[in-house]
């Protein structure tokens, strides 16, 4: 674990800018995630995707954190999502498996005890 965290300490932290769509998994990558650069545009000039304008002392807006925190709320949605029907399916694999190894009791004539 210790050499996980050595490894994401060498990581650039620009590669986390809004514009990436890496997951943060932990606070420390969720704090880098968030607190990137962001380009600085005038209401004149349509060139702020230019990241030579870039302003790093920018903070995000109101409009921003709400649009960052309604991305990460629909990825946890979908995340939980799909743990719940992962797990409702092996729990039905293992009433099958239950199931089988009984009719397979069965049919050896071995009486089998519940649980």
């Amino acid at each position: 674990m210790a050499d996980i965290k050595q490894d994401h300490k060498g990581e650039d932290v620009d590669s986390y800018g809004m514009g990436n769509n890496a997951d943060p998994k932990n606070m420390q990558e969720l704090t880098q995630y968030v607190s990137p650069r962001i380009y600085a545009q005038d209401d004149n000039d349509a060139s702020g995707d230019d990241p030579s304008r870039c302003d790093p002392d920018a903070t995000l807006t109101p409009l921003q954190v709400q649009t960052l925190l309604q991305n990460m709320q629909d990825k946890f949605q979908t995340m939980s999502d799909q743990i719940i029907g992962r797990i409702d399916e092996m729990g039905n694999r293992i009433d099958d498996l239950e199931k089988n190894i009984a009719d397979l009791m069965t049919q050896a004539g071995v009486e089998g005890g519940d649980k």
